[in-house]
């Protein structure tokens, strides 16, 4: 028998990337029994696949989020297929966690709503959405970070959008393809998408998806033209009005109260953004939904002195001004940032 030491105790994979690891989330995601229970331990039974963290989870895993490899595999073909055709359970009658449900004209299954879920979050991106990053299981050290909208998705689904899908690939894209077997799951996404084509914003000419979309524009525009028409905020005060409110309203109440007439209804909470968040969770040696994301290395801070010791004392000596000399003591090296000036004993001192 070998044991670690202590500085190494708890370390180890941080990926995950084995699903048969307790600490990667498909234990706790793909099947609803007791053995999830088993395998991690007693916190693990507010878990289920259609929780909220599960959800999140497989959203941005089937989306690619952490690996482009990842894009609706075979673990996300599993899911789907378990939960085709299944709208309720005992424990969750009503439950419906797509995530735009407003506009979505049919009822979908818990399959369906992964399938929507990834396609929403893989082509869509909301700028005006605040995201809240938090490990999907707390009680293991390793788990990755899932992102959700902090005040939930439906506020950021009246907001203004950017589809982001390129014509290169698209047709060998497995997540596409799933979806042109079965586009009611996502007709609004597929709306939006057509609406942008149709602008000249994306370019999908020659895809399967353009001759999909040119099949069925009038039930397309249908759906778009009904989404708008949804947006209380357009109706209530006009297109422009409306659309900064729908903007402003995707991010009140984040980190504090979802109260829209509060106004410090945002104090407490700080949005660092996806590049900053992911720069955190990678330095954290964690995994977390940053696939593509660019981190930008810190700059190492040029230092205009260099640092000498002297019968003196120690001191640092300015690059342009080699007369420039400033002593101090060695136990009072930096104080907030700045070397502290005149506390040692000798020629270095006035």
């Amino acid at each position: 028998m070998s044991y670690t030491t202590i500085s190494n105790f708890g370390a180890g994979s941080q990926n995950n990337e084995d699903p048969s690891d307790a600490g990667n989330p498909l234990t706790y995601c793909l099947v609803d029994s007791m053995s999830v229970q088993f395998m991690n331990g007693p916190t693990s039974s507010r878990y289920s696949p259609r929780c909220k963290e599960c959800q999140s989870f497989m959203r941005l895993r089937c989306a690619g989020k952490y690996d482009k490899k990842e894009t609706w595999d075979k673990y996300c073909k599993f899911y789907y297929e378990n939960n085709k055709h299944l709208y309720t359970s005992p424990t969750e009658g009503s439950l419906n966690l797509a995530s735009v449900n407003v506009n979505m004209p049919v009822q979908l299954s818990f399959g369906e709503q992964l399938l929507h879920n990834a396609v929403e979050e893989k082509y869509l991106f909301y700028p005006y959405r605040k995201v809240d990053y938090e490990p999907f299981d707390p009680n293991v050290p390793n788990s990755p970070y899932i992102s959700s909208s902090c005040n939930g998705i439906c506020n950021a689904s009246y907001s203004d959008y950017v589809v982001k899908i390129e014509k290169k690939g698209l047709d060998k894209d497995p997540l596409m393809n799933q979806l042109l077997e079965n586009p009611k799951a996502a007709y609004d996404v597929l709306a939006r998408i057509h609406d942008a084509s149709k602008k000249k914003k994306v370019n999908i000419s020659g895809t399967k998806l353009k001759k999909w979309i040119d099949s069925n524009k009038k039930l397309l525009e249908t759906v778009f033209d009904t989404m708008v028409a949804s947006n209380p905020y357009l109706v209530a005060l006009g297109e422009k009005e409306g659309q900064r409110i729908s903007n402003k309203m995707a991010s009140v109440g984040c980190g504090c109260s979802c109260d829209a007439t509060n106004p410090n209804a945002q104090e407490g909470f700080f949005d660092l953004g996806l590049e900053e968040s992911c720069k955190i969770i990678e330095k954290a040696g964690l995994k977390g939904p940053c696939e593509g994301v660019k981190i930008k290395k810190d700059k190492k801070k040029k230092e205009n002195y260099t640092e000498h010791n002297s019968s003196c004392g120690s001191y640092r000596q300015d690059k342009k001004d080699e007369k420039k000399k400033e002593y101090y003591t060695e136990n009072l090296v930096n104080i907030n940032g700045k070397y502290a000036k005149n506390l040692c004993q000798g020629c270095g001192c006035k």
